[in-house]
C-alpha cells in the first residue's frame, strides 16, 4: 500500500482519495502543465543521478499509459494490454530501474502502518510517489476508467462504475435532472 505524501503546501496525495494520480500528471498537454499544477518533483536537492526533471518525468508516464489499452467491450474502460514483465517492456524497465535507484537512496522507503499492521511504502517526494504509483498499476494489473462527470481518472471497483466518487454521481444526477427540467418547460 502506497502512503500519503503530503507536498510543502500541505495538499496530500493519497491513492485511496487521488486514485490515478500517475495517470493524472500524464495527461497533462505539456510537463510545464504538470510542473505548475503539482510543483517540484524533489523535496531537496538530489545528487547528478536524479537530475531528471518534469519533462523527462512525464515523457516517462506518458510512454506507461501505452501498457492500457480501450476495452473493446467498454467503451470507457482502460485496461492492462497484459501482464507487463519487467524484461520484456522498455517503460517497464524504467520504472523499475528507477525506483531501485530511489530504494538505494532512501527516497522510497518500507515502514509499518501500526493502525493496520500492514507494510506500507513511504514516498519522500512526489517524484517517488508517483513511480511507485505507476510500478503499483502495472504490478496490480489495475484498470481505469475516466470519470462521467469531471472527466478525471479513476480505478473502478465494479464493472459498471460510472463516476469517481458520490459527489461526481450527485452531480451528473443534478445535471440530467436539469436537462430534462429544461426540455419540459421548452414543449
Amino acid at each position: 500500500m502506497l502512503r500519503t505524501w503530503v507536498r510543502d503546501s500541505g495538499e496530500r496525495y493519497d491513492p485511496s482519495i487521488v486514485p490515478a494520480f500517475w495517470r493524472r500528471v500524464a495527461d497533462q498537454p505539456s510537463w510545464q502543465d504538470a510542473q505548475s499544477q503539482f510543483g517540484p518533483l524533489d523535496n531537496v536537492v538530489l545528487p547528478e543521478i536524479w537530475a531528471e526533471n518534469w519533462q523527462q518525468m512525464h515523457t516517462r508516464l506518458g510512454t506507461v499509459t501505452k501498457l492500457w489499452r480501450l476495452s473493446a467491450e467498454d467503451s470507457t474502460l482502460y485496461q492492462p494490454i497484459a501482464r507487463i514483465k519487467v524484461r520484456q517492456n522498455a517503460a517497464a524497465q524504467s520504472i523499475h530501474a528507477a525506483l531501485l535507484a530511489m530504494i538505494s537512496q532512501r527516497l522510497l522507503t518500507v515502514g509499518i502502518d501500526f493502525g493496520t499492521w500492514r507494510p506500507e511504502l513511504r514516498a519522500d517526494s512526489l517524484r517517488a510517489f508517483l513511480l511507485a504509483d505507476c510500478a503499483t498499476a502495472i504490478g496490480e494489473a489495475v484498470s481505469y476508467r475516466r470519470c462521467g462527470q469531471c472527466r478525471e481518472w479513476f480505478t473502478p471497483g465494479r464493472a459498471d462504475a460510472r463516476f469517481c466518487s458520490a459527489a461526481c454521481k450527485q452531480a451528473a444526477w443534478a445535471a440530467r435532472q436539469a436537462r430534462l427540467a429544461t426540455r419540459s418547460r421548452d414543449r
